[in-house]
């Protein structure tokens, strides 16, 4: 009898923190089959998603990275990688791509990159790195449209090296939410790291211009904004409107006690938390910018404002008060595309269809 083939993957990651390409790697290990082993190297000790991985053989392992020029960690990533005897780097985010791109190709292993994000801010020596750094990627994959088209634009690199992989979410975790009931007190929620590029302030000021005053916002998320927007919310005088709080690892249930879901973000590469509000049957309201159009049908499975506007976001916001019969059928129409288009199967079978051919190839 043949034995089976085991594939090994190391994904490199700066960290397992609350994040969209943290929590996309634990959900691809979660639910990949047996035919590949997994080790996720990070480079920073902040894993609280770590307890999220539900298969035991899975191994996270810390390479310390120390300041902001590490350059023993190149040496140190080799020796780890060659001692894990890896077969295919999967690396994500600067850090990981970076670091481990270097490493992975003195060995002369295989590497899949994946961009995560349409990278708005990111500075002119980290995109001139990425330049740099592209012909050491195998294959890239992109989470939407959007990001491959940014990724040719930004970075020179080939559309045909790009594959659009999109990711997808445990649909498990959100189905037995019950449907919305959209009804005052409306009851508002915006997921998301507290940084420019979610839009925080853009929804707080819409908020302020609402004729009903009967809601709450729930802001869930931490970062480098905490305090600016609390002392918005204090110019704003919404101190009894708006409540903050710090990412929960049982985010349906945050889903479950909210009616609406704002995504209020400048630049967006695809948008897990639309996925999931749509999959929770919360309505979307969210900018039209990056892959979220590619999610979003507006006054179909959502609605959709211009990005950075906000007059824009106030009017959708005010068309839901006022219409909540139609906005109820919409959030309905979104958990049912949600149901039948986000589901993680065809993501992980993806995946493993390009582990396969690197394998292959060596």
């Amino acid at each position: 009898m043949k034995k089976k083939q085991i594939i090994h993957i190391v994904h490199i990651i700066p960290t397992l923190n609350f994040g969209g390409a943290e929590r996309f790697v634990v959900d691809l290990v979660n639910n990949a089959s047996s035919n590949f082993h997994f080790t996720i190297i990070i480079l920073k000790n902040e894993r609280p998603l770590e307890q999220e991985i539900t298969r035991s053989d899975v191994r996270v392992i810390l390479v310390q990275k120390t300041g902001k020029i590490s350059l023993g960690l190149f040496h140190a990533l080799e020796e780890t990688l060659a001692a894990l005897k890896a077969d295919i780097v999967h690396t994500h985010l600067f850090g990981g791509d970076f670091w481990g791109r270097v490493a992975a190709k003195r060995l002369g292993l295989p590497v899949v990159t994946t961009e995560h994000n349409i990278n708005v801010d990111e500075s002119w020596m980290q995109r001139n790195i990425k330049k740099w750094l592209k012909h050491k990627t195998d294959v890239y994959t992109a989470s939407s449209g959007a990001i491959r088209r940014y990724m040719k634009q930004t970075y020179g690199i080939a559309m045909r090296h790009i594959r659009v992989t999109r990711f997808g979410i445990p649909l498990e975790k959100f189905s037995h939410i019950k449907p919305t009931r959209i009804r005052a007190p409306y009851e508002l929620l915006i997921v998301g790291r507290l940084v420019k590029q979610k839009g925080h302030d853009i929804a707080l000021r819409a908020l302020k211009l609402s004729k009903k005053k009967r809601w709450t916002l729930e802001i869930i998320g931490s970062g480098a904004l905490n305090l600016s927007l609390t002392q918005l919310v204090e110019q704003l005088n919404l101190e009894r409107q708006v409540q903050f709080a710090h990412p929960v690892y049982d985010v349906a249930s945050v889903y479950e006690r909210n009616q609406i879901v704002l995504v209020p973000s400048r630049w967006e590469g695809l948008g897990l938390v639309v996925m999931e509000a749509m999959a929770s049957g919360r309505l979307v309201i969210a900018a039209r910018t990056g892959g979220i159009p590619e999610l979003v049908t507006h006054k179909k499975t959502g609605l959709l404002f211009e990005p950075n506007d906000i007059a824009s976001l106030a009017s959708q916001i005010e068309w839901t008060l006022q219409h909540s019969k139609e906005a109820e059928t919409i959030a309905k129409a979104g958990r049912n595309y949600a149901m039948q288009q986000f589901g993680f199967d065809k993501t992980v079978s993806e995946y493993e269809t390009l582990y396969r051919e690197l394998k292959n190839k060596k």
